[in-house]
């Protein structure tokens, strides 16, 4: 949570686009060998999902 609080503190609310900042965020600063699960929840009914698997 720590990184899509950042980035909705530093840049505020983007919409869509605020995952890909946040995934960013993720791909700099995570352990190697992270893996995790994100979701997005945009205008209407739209959903964006993704699972990571950060090779070390």
């Amino acid at each position: 949570m720590r990184w899509s609080r950042g980035v909705l503190r530093d840049f505020g609310n983007m919409s869509s686009a605020t995952l890909m900042f946040v995934l960013d965020r993720i791909m700099q600063h995570a352990p190697p060998a992270s893996n995790g699960f994100g979701m997005a929840f945009g205008p209407g009914l739209v959903a964006e999902t993704f699972r990571f698997d950060l090779a070390g």
